[in-house]
């Protein structure tokens, strides 16, 4: 029974987290509300990763380092948070505008993110990582040679992934989105 539960909560967070994956903590309440966090927290906490403080869009943690009992993965999802490199939704850098409902990050840190996660090597950073990597499709950005086609898709029941890029390395490297690579 509680494989069950801990199943539909983290089903449940995932369906949340997929309308606002990786937001920053900064944006994310803002576009719930200015003051959400402050007015309903356990609406703030339906976000995070159970046994996290750090792990879902936002956070709940009271300081830097305030981290739940699953310290290892909360470390984890703590840089992820803190990753100076990123692109709030709608907003535009790098001659790249986000047109998605969350905020993505540089490819660099999404793949430190997945690192740590592998080196925690929890039953909850295996979660946390399968639900940022595998099910959500999210995209990240890199400065790298053009984008010719996707050799290699994923075909997904919420959206395909492209695994293997085919790159132009006859021109020289921009910044474009890639689909974060699976967490296994």
């Amino acid at each position: 029974m509680l494989k069950f539960l801990f199943l539909f909560v983290a089903v449940e967070n995932a369906v949340c987290w997929k309308n606002n994956p990786g937001v920053h903590s900064k944006t994310l309440w803002k576009t719930i509300s200015p003051s959400a966090s402050e007015k309903d927290p356990v609406l703030k906490e339906s976000f995070i990763y159970p046994g996290t403080k750090w792990c879902g869009s936002g956070n709940n943690a009271k300081s830097h380092d305030d981290l739940g009992k699953e310290v290892e993965a909360d470390k984890c999802c703590r840089a992820h948070d803190l990753c100076p490199d990123y692109i709030a939704a709608g907003d535009s850098k790098h001659n790249l505008t986000n047109g998605a409902s969350y905020t993505r990050l540089d490819c660099h840190c999404d793949m430190e993110f997945r690192d740590c996660l592998h080196k925690a090597n929890t039953t909850t950073s295996r979660g946390v990582g399968g639900v940022y990597f595998d099910y959500l499709g999210t995209q990240c950005y890199k400065k790298d040679h053009p984008i010719v086609a996707c050799k290699k898709i994923q075909t997904g029941i919420l959206s395909n992934k492209c695994l293997e890029y085919e790159l132009d390395d006859t021109k020289e490297p921009v910044y474009q989105w890639f689909d974060v690579p699976n967490y296994n």
